[in-house]
């Protein structure tokens, strides 16, 4: 689990949870732009808060990332990554003879 705290002005603090929010899927910038009908550079200018979003796409994010809108406006974030779960699983030991 790894807590997130951001003092930044609010179009930066949305993007960078936007980017926390993709990573925690493990997805790249590209494959969200693929979900969300956009190119690669239009989310990384979302995520680094260089884009003046409205609401509606706004909503459209928040719905391809399993998101509350408000989630964006968090200045803490909890985020437990899916990857860092996967990895664990995947970490076995194999079979003893």
């Amino acid at each position: 689990m790894l807590i997130v705290a951001m003092k930044m002005p609010t179009m930066e603090r949305v993007g960078r949870n936007i980017a926390l929010a993709r990573e925690a899927l493990g997805w790249s910038q590209a494959q969200l732009g693929e979900k969300l009908g956009a190119e690669q550079s239009y989310v990384s200018k979302i995520e680094r808060g260089k884009m003046n979003l409205t609401i509606k796409t706004l909503e459209k994010i928040a719905s391809v990332l399993g998101q509350d809108v408000g989630y964006f406006f968090q200045k803490q974030i909890v985020v437990e990554a899916k990857k860092a779960r996967s990895a664990r699983g995947a970490s076995k030991e194999p079979a003893r003879p």
